[in-house]
Protein backbone atom coordinates (compact mmCIF):
# COMPACT_ATOMS: atom_id res chain seq x y z
CA UNK A 1 0.00 0.00 0.00
CA UNK A 2 1.21 3.41 -1.03
CA UNK A 3 1.26 6.45 1.83
CA UNK A 4 0.42 10.10 0.68
CA UNK A 5 3.50 10.93 1.84
CA UNK A 6 5.85 9.07 -0.27
CA UNK A 7 3.60 9.04 -3.65
CA UNK A 8 1.80 12.09 -4.90
CA UNK A 9 0.78 10.65 -8.25
CA UNK A 10 1.30 13.13 -10.73
CA UNK A 11 2.16 15.50 -8.73
CA UNK A 12 5.13 13.76 -7.10
CA UNK A 13 6.70 13.46 -10.76
CA UNK A 14 5.74 17.18 -11.83
CA UNK A 15 7.17 18.39 -8.65
CA UNK A 16 10.73 16.42 -9.28
CA UNK A 17 10.69 17.69 -12.80
CA UNK A 18 10.15 21.33 -12.45
CA UNK A 19 12.51 21.33 -9.35
CA UNK A 20 15.44 19.92 -11.81
CA UNK A 21 14.16 22.22 -14.29
CA UNK A 22 14.56 25.23 -12.52
CA UNK A 23 18.22 24.41 -10.93
CA UNK A 24 18.83 23.14 -14.22
CA UNK A 25 18.00 25.99 -16.51
CA UNK A 26 20.59 27.27 -18.46
CA UNK A 27 20.40 31.13 -20.18
CA UNK A 28 22.75 30.16 -22.83
CA UNK A 29 26.19 28.55 -23.40
CA UNK A 30 28.32 28.47 -21.02
CA UNK A 31 25.65 30.72 -18.29
CA UNK A 32 23.71 29.61 -15.15
CA UNK A 33 20.89 31.64 -14.05
CA UNK A 34 20.03 31.50 -10.51
CA UNK A 35 16.55 29.48 -9.73
CA UNK A 36 15.31 31.27 -6.81
CA UNK A 37 14.55 34.84 -7.56
CA UNK A 38 13.19 37.67 -5.64
CA UNK A 39 10.87 40.14 -7.11
CA UNK A 40 10.36 44.06 -6.74
CA UNK A 41 8.72 46.96 -7.82
CA UNK A 42 10.43 50.02 -8.27
CA UNK A 43 8.34 52.93 -8.37
CA UNK A 44 10.00 56.58 -9.41
CA UNK A 45 8.77 59.70 -7.91
CA UNK A 46 10.30 62.19 -10.48
CA UNK A 47 8.87 65.42 -8.93
CA UNK A 48 10.12 64.55 -5.28
CA UNK A 49 12.54 66.73 -3.80
CA UNK A 50 13.47 63.91 -1.36
CA UNK A 51 11.97 61.17 -2.41
CA UNK A 52 14.12 59.43 -5.84
CA UNK A 53 12.20 55.72 -5.81
CA UNK A 54 10.65 53.29 -3.15
CA UNK A 55 10.99 49.89 -3.91
CA UNK A 56 8.79 47.07 -2.92
CA UNK A 57 8.30 43.02 -2.52
CA UNK A 58 5.43 41.46 -2.53
CA UNK A 59 3.25 44.87 -2.23
CA UNK A 60 5.22 45.98 0.67
CA UNK A 61 7.46 48.98 1.06
CA UNK A 62 11.05 47.39 1.53
CA UNK A 63 13.59 50.05 0.39
CA UNK A 64 13.78 54.01 -0.10
CA UNK A 65 15.80 55.76 -2.59
CA UNK A 66 15.96 58.91 -1.46
CA UNK A 67 18.43 62.45 -1.03
CA UNK A 68 20.11 64.12 -4.27
CA UNK A 69 18.40 67.02 -5.87
CA UNK A 70 15.34 67.78 -8.04
CA UNK A 71 16.45 66.81 -11.43
CA UNK A 72 19.64 66.29 -10.18
CA UNK A 73 20.67 62.85 -11.40
CA UNK A 74 21.36 60.39 -9.05
CA UNK A 75 24.58 61.66 -7.34
CA UNK A 76 24.29 61.81 -3.04
CA UNK A 77 21.21 59.05 -3.37
CA UNK A 78 20.71 56.92 -0.39
CA UNK A 79 19.28 53.78 -0.15
CA UNK A 80 17.37 52.86 2.93
CA UNK A 81 15.84 50.16 4.34
CA UNK A 82 12.22 50.37 5.41
CA UNK A 83 12.85 51.80 8.56
CA UNK A 84 14.72 54.82 7.54
CA UNK A 85 18.47 53.08 8.02
CA UNK A 86 20.61 54.20 5.30
CA UNK A 87 22.27 51.44 3.70
CA UNK A 88 24.40 52.09 0.63
CA UNK A 89 24.72 55.68 -0.60
CA UNK A 90 25.66 56.61 -4.42
CA UNK A 91 28.49 59.14 -5.09
CA UNK A 92 29.50 60.66 -8.58
CA UNK A 93 33.23 61.57 -9.14
CA UNK A 94 33.72 64.77 -10.22
CA UNK A 95 35.77 65.61 -12.97
CA UNK A 96 33.91 62.95 -15.62
CA UNK A 97 31.72 64.48 -17.92
CA UNK A 98 32.14 62.39 -21.27
CA UNK A 99 32.32 58.84 -18.71
CA UNK A 100 30.85 59.19 -15.44
CA UNK A 101 31.96 57.05 -12.60
CA UNK A 102 29.93 56.30 -9.65
CA UNK A 103 30.52 54.75 -6.36
CA UNK A 104 28.08 53.07 -4.06
CA UNK A 105 29.66 53.54 -0.16
CA UNK A 106 28.41 51.43 2.42
CA UNK A 107 27.06 53.08 5.84
CA UNK A 108 30.33 53.47 7.13
CA UNK A 109 32.08 55.01 4.22
CA UNK A 110 33.59 51.98 2.64
CA UNK A 111 33.80 51.82 -1.46
CA UNK A 112 32.10 48.13 -2.30
CA UNK A 113 31.35 49.66 -6.11
CA UNK A 114 33.08 51.70 -8.70
CA UNK A 115 31.11 52.08 -12.05
CA UNK A 116 32.82 53.47 -14.67
CA UNK A 117 30.54 54.26 -17.98
CA UNK A 118 32.43 54.29 -21.57
CA UNK A 119 32.24 57.33 -23.85
CA UNK A 120 29.55 55.16 -25.55
CA UNK A 121 27.61 55.02 -22.96
CA UNK A 122 26.76 50.96 -23.64
CA UNK A 123 29.20 50.01 -22.04
CA UNK A 124 30.28 49.79 -17.79
CA UNK A 125 33.08 48.71 -16.09
CA UNK A 126 32.21 47.52 -13.01
CA UNK A 127 34.33 46.49 -10.00
CA UNK A 128 32.69 45.64 -6.70
CA UNK A 129 33.59 43.70 -3.24
CA UNK A 130 32.22 40.50 -4.97
CA UNK A 131 34.46 40.59 -8.36
CA UNK A 132 33.66 42.33 -11.70
CA UNK A 133 30.36 42.57 -13.42
CA UNK A 134 29.16 42.59 -17.10
CA UNK A 135 25.98 44.34 -18.07
CA UNK A 136 23.74 43.19 -21.13
CA UNK A 137 21.38 45.57 -22.36
CA UNK A 138 18.51 44.26 -24.28
CA UNK A 139 16.36 46.97 -24.51
CA UNK A 140 17.06 51.36 -24.30
CA UNK A 141 13.55 51.73 -23.89
CA UNK A 142 11.60 50.16 -22.04
CA UNK A 143 15.21 49.93 -20.29
CA UNK A 144 15.90 46.33 -20.03
CA UNK A 145 19.24 44.92 -18.75
CA UNK A 146 20.80 41.95 -17.02
CA UNK A 147 23.65 42.00 -14.02
CA UNK A 148 26.16 38.94 -14.55
CA UNK A 149 28.79 37.61 -12.11
CA UNK A 150 32.28 37.06 -12.62
CA UNK A 151 31.26 33.30 -12.68
CA UNK A 152 28.67 34.35 -15.88
CA UNK A 153 25.73 33.87 -13.47
CA UNK A 154 22.36 36.16 -14.15
CA UNK A 155 21.88 37.55 -10.87
CA UNK A 156 19.60 40.50 -11.19
CA UNK A 157 17.73 42.45 -14.08
CA UNK A 158 15.66 45.35 -14.21
CA UNK A 159 12.69 45.24 -16.33
CA UNK A 160 10.56 47.93 -17.26
CA UNK A 161 8.99 49.22 -13.26
CA UNK A 162 10.49 45.92 -11.78
CA UNK A 163 13.67 43.84 -10.71
CA UNK A 164 14.25 40.50 -10.13
CA UNK A 165 17.47 39.70 -8.34
CA UNK A 166 18.95 36.25 -7.45
CA UNK A 167 18.25 35.74 -3.72
CA UNK A 168 21.56 34.78 -2.77
CA UNK A 169 23.01 38.02 -3.11
CA UNK A 170 23.24 41.21 -1.30
CA UNK A 171 19.87 42.83 -1.98
CA UNK A 172 20.06 46.25 -0.85
CA UNK A 173 23.85 46.56 -3.47
CA UNK A 174 22.06 44.90 -6.15
CA UNK A 175 19.16 47.25 -5.94
CA UNK A 176 21.79 50.44 -5.74
CA UNK A 177 23.85 48.78 -8.48
CA UNK A 178 20.46 48.60 -10.52
CA UNK A 179 19.86 51.84 -10.34
CA UNK A 180 22.64 53.38 -10.72
CA UNK A 181 22.74 51.61 -14.64
CA UNK A 182 19.37 52.11 -15.14
CA UNK A 183 20.40 56.08 -14.96
CA UNK A 184 23.20 55.33 -17.18
CA UNK A 185 21.74 53.67 -20.30
CA UNK A 186 20.51 56.24 -22.36
CA UNK A 187 17.61 56.80 -24.09
CA UNK A 188 17.59 55.52 -27.95
CA UNK A 189 17.67 58.40 -30.09
CA UNK A 190 14.62 59.75 -31.52
CA UNK A 191 13.28 59.72 -35.02
CA UNK A 192 12.15 63.64 -34.78
CA UNK A 193 12.23 64.37 -38.70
Amino acid sequence: MYSRHHYHGRDFLGTRLRRYNETHRSTGVGSRQFSSMRLYRIVGHPFSIDKKFTIYENGNEQYLVRGGRLFGGINNLILEDRLGTPLISIQKESGHFLHPTYQLLSNDGREIARIRQSPGGLNFEIDTVYGPHDITILSREPKYFSIWNAHHQNIGSWKGTGAELAANQDQPFMLALLVVIHHLIPSPPSNIH
